[in-house]
Order: structure tokens, then sequence, then C-alpha cells
């Protein structure tokens, strides 16, 4: 092993000149004396030094050596590293010498045989069971401990129709999770578990509530109401051709042919009878009989024109571009979507699909509607560009929001403002008489220049969700 560490050599100690060490006369034999002392003191320093490397050298192939036979015995291979592989990762230095790595042995036994690993058995993962909705048993409440939100949809990202106040008594029709379908104040909607106690339970007087996913739309007018039954309170009037997402389904003990719907309407929970309504899922069934469940799971718009499909490759329809979307199921490169009440296959990368908050502006019908991701939460009539100054088709977002605004004409404030297109935005139109929102005899004359007017109720409410980045898609 090569040694080159600075170190001073036993047989060079009297050539070795520390520097704290003075030189007199050589009559002065004392000092003599101390200078020979000190010299052989380094000396003997020097002789340990070269002992302990010395020694530390013999340790080090002492210990490679046995870890080599216990290599050997175990057949583990091992790489030959020599020394010109290794790469320090900083060079020290020592008094300013050249600093030599010790040398590595080459010849490392290798062994022949490698250890073949045993696969281990992979558990076979066990499908959890999706929450469904419980049987619901009339009469069963619950009370609130604290102030809780109502909500359309079991999640925390659901959207807020209204609110519970504490101490509350309260029916529970359903529970999903950790929520409970609610009835409260006219309306159903979820609360979370958290925040309300079991209060007293009854049996079940004539119906169950089960889990279902369905898109139905009305055959005729018919009533929304509170509960599965005629006699129950109404919520509203639905009329011909309205669309509904299902989410559970009851079934009269007494008469199994009395059958409801429980369903999402416009920012609404609440049932309908369901000989009064037609099931998208039963007419799809014709173009293919493996779909079971029916829901909307993305809304969005068409990109470009685009024509839709049948399952046997036939046209089922044709839509332009800035056309609503609601896709119902994911087929690989299609989507099966509902586009003007016409469903069938079209393009993924026709589609552009929204998240969150967005409003969709209709200007045939002369509505402005308000959704969470696929919920519609809100709508309201508006007018919009009269015919010499159309408001445009088109897919945008909020770039510019100010709580008030005043008119230039007569200096009326607005209380909304959300600009969207070059100077057209929303906004609420205090100079203009409800009676005239959404009569289209009425916009093409006096309508706007472009913008979309709101009565001050609808813009009270849209204020409060329109914010900067909101996307707005204008459709015919």
């Amino acid at each position: 092993m090569q040694l080159a560490m600075g170190v001073v050599s036993v047989n060079d100690y009297r050539g070795y000149r520390p520097n704290n060490v003075r030189y007199y006369d050589q009559r002065n034999c004392d000092q003599k004396n101390l200078i020979i002392q000190k010299k052989r003191n380094v000396g003997k320093k020097a002789l340990a030094g070269f002992g302990a490397l010395t020694l530390f050298g013999g340790v080090t192939a002492l210990i490679s050596n046995l870890v080599n036979k216990s290599n050997a015995a175990t057949n583990t291979v091992y790489p030959t590293i020599r020394a010109d592989q290794i790469i320090p990762t900083a060079t020290p230095t020592v008094n300013n010498d050249e600093y030599i790595l010790p040398a590595v042995e080459e010849n490392i036994p290798v062994a022949t045989e490698v250890i073949t690993p045993v696969p281990t058995e992979v558990p076979t993962p066990v499908p959890t069971e999706v929450p469904v909705i419980n049987n619901f048993n009339r009469g069963d409440s619950v009370v609130t401990i604290s102030s809780v939100n109502m909500r359309l949809n079991p999640n925390l990202n659901g959207f807020k129709i209204g609110e519970v106040p504490r101490n509350s008594t309260i029916d529970r029709i359903a529970s999903v999770g950790n929520w409970d379908l609610i009835r409260y104040g006219g309306q159903i909607a979820y609360v979370s578990s958290d925040y309300t106690a079991d209060s007293v339970d009854y049996n079940n007087e004539y119906y169950t509530v089960e889990e279902c996913s369905d898109v139905v739309r009305t055959t005729s007018s018919v009533y929304f109401r509170l509960g599965p039954s005629k006699s129950e309170s109404d919520i509203c009037l639905l009329s011909k051709n309205e669309e509904l997402e299902v989410i559970g389904k009851s079934v009269n003990f007494n008469d199994p042919s009395d059958v409801w719907y429980l369903a999402k309407y416009k920012g609404q929970i609440g049932f309908i009878c369901a000989k009064y309504t037609v099931s998208l899922r039963d007419i799809i069934k014709g173009m293919d009989p493996n779909i079971t469940e029916l829901q909307v799971e993305k809304v969005g718009y068409l990109r470009y024109d685009s024509y839709l499909y049948n399952f046997d490759g036939s046209t089922a329809g044709y839509a332009e571009a800035y056309q609503a979307v609601k896709v119902l199921d994911d087929r690989g490169d299609s989507y099966l979507a509902e586009v003007n009440s016409t469903v069938g296959l079209v393009s993924k990368d026709a589609v552009h699909t929204y998240s969150g908050v967005f409003v969709i502006v209709d200007l045939s019908e002369q509505k402005i509607y308000l959704y969470c991701d696929t919920d519609q939460v809100f709508e309201s009539y508006c007018t919009t560009g009269k015919n010499s100054t159309p408001t445009n088709v088109g897919a945008f977002s909020v770039y510019e929001r100010t709580p008030t605004r005043y008119f230039s004409e007569d200096a009326q404030a607005q209380e909304m403002w959300a600009n969207f297109d070059h100077g057209n935005g929303i906004h609420d139109a205090p100079w203009e008489p409800e009676k005239y929102f959404g009569s289209e005899s009425y916009r093409k004359n006096h309508g706007s220049a472009g913008c979309v007017r709101l009565p001050d109720w609808a813009a009270q409410f849209l204020k409060k969700y329109i914010a900067m980045g909101t996307k707005v898609l204008v459709k015919r």
C-alpha cells in the first residue's frame, strides 16, 4: 500500500526544522539538548503515525478478505472495482502534498450462480361497495346540531341552495354515505350528517326510495312534488318536454304500478310521477341494449359543426358549432351525447366540456342559465342584442367584473357588470320593465347593443357567482 500523506519519515527527522524552534549558539548546551529532545519527539510522532496507518491498512485487508469469503459463500455477484474507476467527490489537500487514493485489490472472487427471487402472490383487490340510497322510512327525522348548508349534491362542492338553522327538526328521505337527503322549507336537498342527530323513527308507511340513474323527459304537464304522492305539496308545474336527471326511484307498497322518480330539476330536488315521463335510457336501449344506467356526466359545447351518429353508423342528426352538449357516456373516441334533444355519438375532438360554475345564454329562448358542473342551478329570462346589433355567438370568459356601473344615457346605476366580449357584458337593466325580458318581439327593435340584460332579481342572484374567468357560452 502506497502512502504519501505528507508525514515526516523517520530517517529525515534530523533535517526537520519546526517553525516554533529557535536555534542558538552551540555553546548553549541546555538549549541544544532541548532542541534535540524536540526533534526526537517529532520523530516518535512520525513513527506513531506510520504505525497507525500500517495497522489500518492491515485491518482493511483482513476485512476485505473476510467479505470476499462471505460473498463467495452466499453465491452473490459483486462487480470488480478498480482504483481508477473511483471518482472522489472532493480531493482533500493535506499539507499541500499530493493525495493518492489507496489501491484496491482487483482479484475479487466472482460467484457463478445467481439466486432467482421467488415471486410472491399478489392479492386480488376486493371491490368496494358503492354507497346506495337507503330505504326511506316516512316520518324519519333528524335534528340539526348546528346551522348546516343545503346542497344540490352530496359533497362539499355541491351547489348551495339554502341553509337549515340550528335545532331544526327536518324530514330525512334517505342517506348517502355521510350525507342525509332531507326535506325542509319547501325544498329537498343534501345536508352533511356531521351536523345532524337522529330524532324519532317511525315505521315506513307506504314506500321506499332506491338508487336509480336516468334522464327523463316529461310527456305532458306534471307537478314536481315534495313527496311521491299526489297529496304532497308541489314545488312547481313542469311543462311538456322538460328534462330531469333521476337519482332515485320510489315504489308504492300497496300499488307496485305507482312509481315515482326522485329527480333534480333546475337547482331543485323533488318527486315526479313516472307515468308522465319517457326515459332516455329506454330510447337508447333500442340502439344499445347493454345500457343499464344513464346520467349526465359532463356539460359543454360543440367546437365546430358536427354530425351525430347512431350505433349502426347511420346519421342521427346535425348540429352547429357552440350548441350545448350533455355527455351521457364515454365511448372511447366518441361521446354518447345529447345535443338539441338529439341523442347520438359525436367525436370527442368536437366537444369541449366545462367544470365548476359557468353560464349559458340561449338566444332563441332569450334565457340565461347558471350551471355548477352538470347541474343547472338557475335560469332567468333576459334580453340580448337587437337585430342591428346582435349578441355574438361563441365561447367566452369574463375578463372585467365591477360591482356598480352607471349607464351613460340616464345615469342609472347598474348593480352588476360582467364584461365577456369586447365591451358586451352581462348586467342588470333598471330602466327596462320586467315584462319585456324574454320577449322576442321587444328584442328585435329594443334589445341591447350586444349585452345580456337581466331583471334586477336575477342580477342580484348571479352577481354572487359570476366572477373573473367565469366561462360564458352564447348559443342559438
